[in-house]
């Protein structure tokens, strides 16, 4: 159920051909979980100012049932930062990623929650 939502000023036209697959394969490896379970969801276009400023930036939200926390973040964060920053142009002081551990009840696929 790992989710990869990216919101970014940046055009759709900006994002490389294969982003959303290459994010999909580097985070089913870091999160050791099954690509077939991501969703990636990816905004661009969107009205955004970081600092106050309209240069190019993101936001970056990870969530996943488990395989989240203080270390694993740090983790996540070590790979994440450079891949985002390469793939879309932007400098890694102009992104945050925020990570979200959500619990089994709170998701749900094919009718049921994932705790059933």
């Amino acid at each position: 159920m790992p989710i990869l939502r990216v919101e970014t000023n940046l055009p759709g036209s900006a994002l490389p051909e294969n982003f959303a697959e290459d994010l999909t394969k580097l985070a089913s490896k870091l999160i050791g979980k099954p690509e077939k379970l991501f969703c990636i969801i990816l905004h661009p276009d969107k009205s955004m100012l970081f600092g106050g400023s309209n240069e190019p930036c993101a936001f970056v939200s990870v969530s996943s049932i488990g395989k989240i926390g203080p270390e694993l973040n740090q983790k996540y964060a070590a790979e994440l930062t450079p891949f985002l920053s390469e793939q879309l142009k932007i400098a890694t002081d102009r992104f945050y990623i925020q990570f979200l551990c959500r619990e089994p009840d709170d998701v749900a696929w094919q009718s049921k929650t994932l705790a059933q």
